[in-house]
């Protein structure tokens, strides 16, 4: 394994992120919440890593010629 996250893992990335979202956004209770937060925050910076590899770093990016 190399690191870099690809085309098949976006997928997973939107799913999770989607869910941390609604969770966050939702009215959850006020114990949960920086958990909820903490969640968010990590699940986004996997998102943002998934795609900085598929545009700019991976094996194939599509940005970079």
């Amino acid at each position: 394994m190399c690191g870099h996250h690809d085309w098949q893992s976006l997928p997973g990335n939107l799913i999770a992120l989607a869910l941390t979202g609604t969770a966050f956004f939702s009215r959850s209770s006020s114990r949960m919440r920086p958990m909820v937060c903490v969640a968010l925050i990590l699940v986004g910076m996997m998102f943002l890593a998934n795609a900085h590899n598929i545009l700019w770093s991976g094996h194939s990016p599509i940005l970079v010629r």
